[in-house]
Parts: C-alpha cells; structure tokens; sequence
C-alpha cells in the first residue's frame, strides 16, 4: 500500500469476517465445534478463530506482496490467490487433517457446512480486497 501501514488489513478482515462468519454459528454442529477449544466457549473461541485465520491470512499476503513492484498487477492476483488458498486450506486443515491427526470427531454434514464456510469466506474476503483496492485508488489516485 502506497500510503500508511498494509497491517490495517488485520482489523478491517477481522470485522468482516468476525461479522460475516456469524450466521454460521446459527448451525448447533458448528456451534459446538467452535466451543471446544482452546477455553470450551464461543465467545472467546469464535473471536479468536477468526483472528487466527485473518492474521494468518494477512501475514500471507504480505509475505508475497511486499516483494512485488507497487502498482504491479500481479498485487491484486495475489490477494484473491491468497484468498483461495487460505479458504482451501484451512477447510482441509479442520475437515480432513485435524480429525486424521487428533481424536477430533466432526459431527455428520460438519465436513460440508465447513466447506461452505470456507467458500463464504472466499466471497467476504474477496469482496472485502475489492472495496479497499477501490477506496485506496480513488484516495491516492494522482489527479
């Protein structure tokens, strides 16, 4: 980002995904799920998750992005990249790894209602890339 600190993502993701993530806890499977670790309830787990995943997330992205030229192209392809790869591989990491690893046992459908969270996230972060990609051209483009 041209203008101030690219760590302002962190907290603007987080609204959005703490905000949009919500009506998944509406599903009492991903309710209990969510509830389980690290103290054993949703209000403290579910803010943290989401600040796991968009740190995550973030830091990602910048890994790359700031090795890239500003104003390159390819910035952009990267924050949807980015996207998609954390959407596919935290669903593989909950879904898949962390039930084959640990004695962690998804109640049944869990697998798919984690997968379209996965995919809502995609659709939030991407949307969210996209506002602030807009707002920062029409703030900082030289006219």
């Amino acid at each position: 980002m041209a203008s101030g600190n690219a760590l302002v993502l962190v907290p603007i993701l987080w609204v959005v995904v703490l905000v949009g993530w919500a009506p998944l806890l509406l599903s009492e499977r991903l309710r209990d799920l969510c509830s389980r670790w690290p103290t054993g309830r949703v209000g403290l787990n579910y803010p943290f998750l989401v600040a796991v995943v968009v740190c995550t997330h973030t830091a990602g992205f910048l890994e790359v992005g700031v090795r890239l030229p500003a104003g390159s192209p390819t910035l952009p392809a990267w924050a949807f990249g980015s996207t998609l790869l954390v959407a596919v591989g935290g669903w593989l990491a909950v879904a898949v790894v962390l039930p084959a690893v640990r004695d962690v046992r998804l109640p049944d459908g869990s697998r798919l209602l984690l997968a379209g969270g996965a995919a809502w996230y995609g659709v939030l972060v991407a949307v969210a890339f996209a506002v602030l990609a807009l707002a920062l051209f029409v703030l900082f483009f030289p006219g």
